[in-house]
């Protein structure tokens, strides 16, 4: 077998908050990634899903190295990323791009388009100056934009378009892995397929390397070839796209799946719904053992007590559940 391109090992991630009264005291930890580890083939499409606050996003960022890495490693084609100085990080960016959830908020306001989307041409040096213009004109005619949105600002675009213009931005850096946070959240529904069309294609053109981040399952499951479901900061269920929705594990899984509607109404009135009681743990002070016992409608005792580690329930498919069968659940 090849080496992933992407490895992900115990990567954690924390922050620090202030502390209250004299000289700071009370410091808090917040455990936005507790020991996430995953691995991403060339060519694939990982989706990483979760309710808000989980960490999904954060993870999303710390691979990147644009979230302080508490611990762990994050390995890109061999080389990783946790250990390199600035100078060595910056020639390695290149590789790895971003799209991010708000089209609007990710671009700037004062820049044309001309300006945003050669900005990685000039940063890494990818094309002559007199080339650039050129190259733009491409990258527009790749995302779908005409060459008269060049000397136009932000401002003046749909959602939908803005997010074009950062694809484009993206892909301009020629990366291999780009992460995918929430890029078709913040947009109309009718323009969601559109933008995932293109991301398809992106990745078909270029052999591009993603990895999908979303709250909607319903969406993941359209774009990846794995997904993996996170909750307070841990990854509890991982699996092909095909053995996770047809026999979810995991209870915090079953409950996502269970929200997302099915087109057919005869079919939809037969789903039973799994619906989660009480509030999400903060990531400060995190329950003992499994996270998610305390919203669990089959936690046991030793849910309590025992941090449950991801093993095998079926071919290609783990879960982090004492309880787990590796039977359909009913």
């Amino acid at each position: 077998m090849t080496a992933p391109l992407l490895s992900i090992e115990d990567l954690r991630v924390h922050f620090t908050l202030p502390g209250q009264g004299w000289f700071g005291r009370g410091k808090q930890v917040v455990r936005a990634v507790d020991g996430v580890s995953l691995q991403i083939g060339r060519g694939q499409t990982v989706g990483l899903v979760g309710e808000s606050g989980c960490g999904k996003s954060t993870t999303g960022r710390a691979i990147l190295r644009l979230a302080p890495i508490a611990g762990g490693r994050v390995v890109l084609d061999g080389t990783d990323l946790a250990s390199l100085s600035p100078d060595a990080l910056r020639r390695v960016r290149r590789r790895m791009q971003i799209v991010f959830q708000d089209p609007f908020a990710s671009l700037n306001p004062r820049h044309t388009v001309v300006q945003i989307i050669g900005e990685p041409l000039g940063v890494h040096d990818l094309r002559p100056p007199g080339e650039r213009i050129g190259r733009i004109r491409e990258l527009l005619d790749l995302v779908g934009l005409p060459s008269s949105a060049l000397g136009r600002y932000p401002h003046e675009f749909s959602g939908g378009q803005r997010q074009r213009i950062g694809i484009a931005r993206a892909v301009a850096a020629e990366p291999d892995f780009v992460v995918l946070d929430e890029p078709v959240s913040a947009l109309d529904v009718s323009i969601q397929s559109q933008i995932l069309r293109l991301l398809l294609d992106l990745q078909q053109s270029f052999g591009l390397t993603y990895l999908f981040i979303a709250h909607d399952l319903a969406v993941v499951g359209q774009m990846s070839d794995e997904v993996c479901v996170m909750y307070l900061g841990r990854i509890v269920e991982r699996g092909t796209r095909q053995a996770l929705y047809d026999n979810p594990q995991h209870p915090y899984t079953q409950a996502l799946l269970s929200a997302v509607p099915y087109p057919d109404p005869a079919i939809e009135a037969t789903r039973r719904r799994v619906i989660l009681t009480g509030e999400v743990p903060s990531p400060v002070s995190p329950p003992p053992g499994c996270h998610f016992h305390t919203r669990c409608p089959i936690a046991v005792d030793r849910c309590r007590t025992e941090v449950p580690g991801l093993r095998a329930v079926g071919s290609d498919h783990v879960a982090a559940c004492h309880l787990a069968t590796g039977a359909v659940a009913t």
